[in-house]
């Protein structure tokens, strides 16, 4: 509606931000929220607040999305939030799918749909809507690629924002081994 997230956020999404930003906690986060809690918008402002104030030059984030859709919904909310934020609209460039630092440090979003994630090396990693990625092999093989990855880089992060899932789903097991 045009105002800044932080005249708008409630104390449980603040609380998630400072967690995640918090230098002497958890590295790895499993957060829970019901439909309309602004799982994608929150997961872009974190993205935007990581690359304005953490990120080294030439880091690389990615934001995985159920799929393209929901990745353009992120892509979206990200703009939103630099348009309203003079500071982060002279800081950042949002593209179609990436958003650019000028520092060279990039938030990518990537689908849950697409290919092999092998070989990254992210500084963040942020899965949106996990507990809605299909329970296929070629989503379990990419789990276990982001998952592989996040331990490439000394004091990465791994967010799961999402809402509650099956408990036959995957990431069932992922919450239960985070608690």
């Amino acid at each position: 509606d045009g105002r800044a997230w932080g005249e708008v956020a409630a104390d449980f999404q603040r609380d998630d931000a400072a967690a995640i930003f918090d230098a002497d906690g958890p590295r790895w986060h499993f957060l829970t929220r019901p439909r309309g809690g602004s799982k994608t918008t929150d997961v872009a402002g974190i993205a935007l607040a990581w690359l304005a104030s953490e990120a080294p030059a030439g880091a690389r984030a990615y934001v995985v999305a159920v799929d393209s859709d929901q990745a353009a919904l992120l892509i979206d909310a990200a703009s939103g939030l630099v348009d309203r934020t003079p500071a982060l609209a002279s800081a950042v460039d949002v593209k179609a799918l990436k958003i650019v630092a000028k520092s060279g440090a990039t938030v990518e979003v990537l689908s849950a749909d697409g290919g092999s994630a092998f070989g990254l090396r992210p500084h963040l990693l942020v899965l949106d809507e996990y507990s809605q990625w299909p329970s296929t092999r070629n989503a379990r093989r990419l789990w276990t690629a982001l998952l592989s990855s996040a331990h490439k880089v000394k004091g990465s992060r791994l967010v799961i924002l999402t809402s509650a899932g099956e408990p036959g789903h995957p990431s069932y097991r992922v919450l239960q081994e985070a608690r």
